[in-house]
């Protein structure tokens, strides 16, 4: 029992502070600034860009695209999000996605109704 307890013990052992640091600059490569400890808000536009865009849509797509303006806003390196089928932006609807060359196209939700027929690729 008390060799498993020293294995526990040995186990738990903290990182030091300095490490840590070390570790959060190593996995943040899309920081344009390499030795930072921390991100720093580039532009307060974009930020509350995101911010409004994330509050007036609450679909999975519009949250995607607030979260790549937020990444904007703190000067991180990403590629925009591309929509599903399916994915609701107010009223029109993702029709159309062909990842290979980065088209979509939104449709109005009434002229769906009306007998338009969604094309997958």
């Amino acid at each position: 029992m008390n060799n498993l307890s020293n294995r526990v013990n040995s186990a738990l052992v903290a990182i030091p502070v300095k490490h840590q640091s070390l570790a959060l600059n190593n996995a943040c490569e899309g920081l344009n600034k390499v030795g930072a400890d921390s991100i720093t808000l580039i532009s307060k536009r974009k930020l509350l860009n995101a911010q409004m865009y994330a509050k007036e849509n609450q679909s999975r797509y519009c949250w995607e695209v607030a979260s790549h303006l937020l990444k904007q806003a703190y000067g991180i390196k990403c590629e925009c999000p591309m929509p599903r089928l399916g994915d609701a932006r107010g009223n029109y609807i993702c029709t159309f996605v062909d990842i290979s060359t980065g088209e979509y196209r939104f449709v109005h939700s009434r002229s769906i109704t009306e007998g338009q027929e969604v094309r997958h690729v």
